[in-house]
């Protein structure tokens, strides 16, 4: 009797801790892995160039032009722009290092032109 009732006891608890030690462990890991992969770029200068049928990055060694058509949708929090692309990748500018109100200007109207969404969910943080 002693045993099933230890073993219901453990079995509250794990469940009750269980989540938070997993978000925990995921976090941690997902925090390991981006400072592997992207340790490079941290702190690197970055320029990126609207033009009429792509926006242009320019990074370190690399190039890249990506036209307007693999725009997937736009979306503006309090303290970044994300440009999202149909391949998955992400565009993000920190509103810090931009003229926020012409950069929102013309990524809504960007949006707009190319018919995709403008998403603004101002109240998001990061968690």
């Amino acid at each position: 009797m002693l045993a099933l009732i230890v073993y219901i006891v453990f079995c509250v608890l794990f469940l009750l801790f269980y989540p938070a030690i997993l978000s925990a462990g995921y976090k941690k890991s997902y925090q390991k892995a981006i400072k592997e992969i992207y340790s490079q770029r941290f702190g690197q200068a970055f320029t990126l160039e609207f033009k009429d049928t792509s926006i242009n990055d320019n990074f370190a060694m690399r190039q890249c032009e990506i036209f307007h058509p693999s725009l997937e949708s736009i979306e503006e929090v309090s303290s970044h722009f994300f440009i999202y692309l149909k391949y998955g990748e992400q565009i993000i500018i920190p509103k810090t290092e931009v003229d926020r109100d012409a950069t929102k200007n013309y990524l809504q109207a960007l949006a707009q032109q190319l018919t995709i969404p403008y998403n603004s969910n101002l109240n998001w943080k990061w968690k």
